[in-house]
C-alpha cells in the first residue's frame, strides 16, 4: 500500500513538474515575443504608373498602379486564431503631399490597400487601422502580403517624370502559439518602409483643321477683308511648338495662289493671326501649350492691285505642320 502511494506521489510530482516546465516555457515565449519583432515590413516594389503616358491621358483620366508590402515573419501564424485588429499601417511622410511632383508642377494621387478604394487614403497621418485579413494574403503560413493600389487625378501638367516617396509605418501582432483555443504566444509587428512612386509623361501634340475653307461669294475683290483660317492645336501644357503652312499646289515665283481650274489665278499672302507678320517657312508661327484645345486663326489676304477676274472658283491646298 505504501509503494502504491509512493508511486502515486512521484507521478502527481512528475505532472507537476511538467506543467511548471510548460507554464516556464509559454510564458518565456510570450515574454520573449513581448521583447522581441519576429516579424518585419519588407521594402515594396515601386508604383510606377507608365513610362511614357500621353500628356491627354493624365489630364482626362485617372492612372493605375500597384505593388504591395510583404509582411516576413520567422514563425508559422497560428490562421485560426487571428482576429480582425492584428495588422495596421499609417501613412508618417510623403515627400510631396501625395503628389507626383515634376519642378513646379505636381499631380496628385490616392493610395488604398482595396482595390475598389473603399477607403482611400491622400494625407500623411492617415492608414488602416484594425485591418481585415480579407484583404491581404498568407503566403506560405508565415508571411503576410499587404496589397497597394494608387491611381493619379486628372491633371493639366508639362511632360516629364514626377516623382514622390511615402513612408509607411506598419504595428501589429500574431498569434503563433495555442492552447486550449487561446493564444499564448505572439509575433510582434513595428516596421516601416519606404514606398517610390513615378509617373513619366510623355509631350504630344493635336492638329485638327476643317477640310475646306469657303470664304464666301464675291463680285469684287477690291477692299476685301482678310479671311480667317480656323486651326485647333492641343500641345501638352508650357511645351513649345510651330505652325508651319506650306506654299500650296500653286506657288509662283514668291507668291501663293488660288487658281480656278483653266487660267485664272488670285494673288494671296498668309499672316500670323495679328495680321502684320508674314507667315512663311522663315517665319512660323511660335507658340507654347496650353495642354487643352487652342484655336489659332492665321490670315489670308488677297493681294493689293489685282483686278476681278473671271467668274469663278478658286482654290488652293495648303498642309499645314505642326512641330514639337
Amino acid at each position: 500500500m505504501k509503494t502504491a502511494l509512493k508511486r502515486v506521489t512521484q507521478i502527481l510530482w512528475l505532472m507537476a513538474r511538467g506543467l511548471s516546465w510548460l507554464c516556464w516555457w509559454l510564458c518565456g515565449c510570450f515574454l520573449s515575443s513581448q521583447a522581441q519583432a519576429f516579424c518585419s515590413a519588407q521594402t515594396p516594389a515601386a508604383m510606377n504608373f507608365g513610362s511614357a503616358q500621353p500628356s491627354t491621358m493624365v489630364r482626362s483620366s485617372q492612372l493605375p498602379a500597384n505593388s504591395s508590402v510583404l509582411i516576413d515573419c520567422t514563425r508559422v501564424i497560428n490562421i485560426a486564431l487571428i482576429s480582425s485588429d492584428v495588422i495596421h499601417y499609417q501613412v508618417t511622410a510623403s515627400s510631396n503631399n501625395f503628389r507626383l511632383r515634376n519642378g513646379s508642377f505636381y499631380i496628385p494621387y490616392q493610395l488604398s490597400s482595396q482595390a475598389n478604394f473603399a477607403v482611400v487614403l491622400s494625407a500623411v497621418g492617415q492608414g488602416y487601422s484594425n485591418m481585415s485579413f480579407t484583404l491581404l494574403n498568407i503566403i506560405g503560413g508565415q508571411d503576410i502580403q499587404v496589397p497597394l493600389y494608387a491611381r493619379t487625378l486628372p491633371t493639366n501638367i508639362a511632360s516629364g517624370t514626377y516623382t514622390d516617396q511615402l513612408t509607411l509605418h506598419f504595428t501589429g501582432r500574431y498569434c503563433r502559439l495555442a492552447v486550449a483555443a487561446v493564444c499564448v504566444g505572439f509575433e510582434d509587428l513595428n516596421s516601416t518602409v519606404n514606398l517610390q512612386l513615378s509617373l513619366t509623361v510623355d509631350r504630344s501634340c493635336a492638329l485638327t483643321v476643317p477640310a475646306t475653307h469657303h470664304f464666301g461669294t464675291v463680285a469684287d475683290i477690291s477692299n476685301l477683308a482678310d479671311f480667317r483660317l480656323q486651326l485647333q492645336v492641343d500641345c501638352t501644357l508650357s511645351e513649345s511648338y510651330q505652325v508651319h503652312i506650306d506654299n500650296g499646289d500653286h506657288f509662283s515665283g514668291a507668291s501663293r495662289r488660288l487658281f480656278n481650274g483653266t487660267s485664272q489665278y488670285l494673288w494671296y499672302d498668309l499672316f500670323h493671326p495679328d495680321g502684320s507678320t508674314l507667315l512663311s517657312d522663315s517665319s512660323r508661327l511660335q507658340k507654347a501649350g496650353l495642354g487643352s484645345v487652342e484655336v489659332i486663326e492665321p490670315r489670308l489676304r488677297l493681294q493689293s492691285g489685282q483686278l476681278t477676274p473671271a467668274a469663278g472658283t478658286y482654290r488652293d491646298t495648303v498642309r499645314v505642320v505642326v512641330t514639337y
